[in-house]
């Protein structure tokens, strides 16, 4: 599974660092940099692609991946149980403006 993500990154990544190398190199040789209009959204389209690839690569590769993501949607736990528990505790207050309770809201993880 790396190794197919590493490569596609380096892939899409290739056609925009390999400009930026390239216009430094150029600059440092006083000559005019490379900025064609094209080839730059398209060296800007494959750096978007690749960030927007990655879940369904993620996805196609690893089981734990899926497992995880299905628990974070559906927002429970593995034992059908809330990942958060929120409870509300009333108590004193010590502020004299205040009434004599306060709530507090403490989340935990579960």
């Amino acid at each position: 599974m790396l190794a197919v993500v590493v490569a596609v990154f380096a892939v899409l990544w290739l056609p925009y660092r390999g400009l930026l190398v390239y216009n430094s190199f150029m600059t440092l040789f006083e000559k005019s940099p490379f900025m064609d209009l094209w080839y730059l959204m398209f060296a800007k389209t494959c750096v978007y692609i690749n960030s927007a690839i990655n879940p369904f690569l993620y996805n196609a590769m690893s089981i734990k991946f899926r497992r995880a993501f299905h628990r974070m949607l559906v927002c429970r736990s593995g034992k059908n149980e809330p990942m958060i528990r929120v409870s509300t505790v009333a108590g004193p207050s010590f502020s004299s403006a205040a009434s004599s309770h306060r709530e507090v809201t403490t989340f935990s993880a579960v």
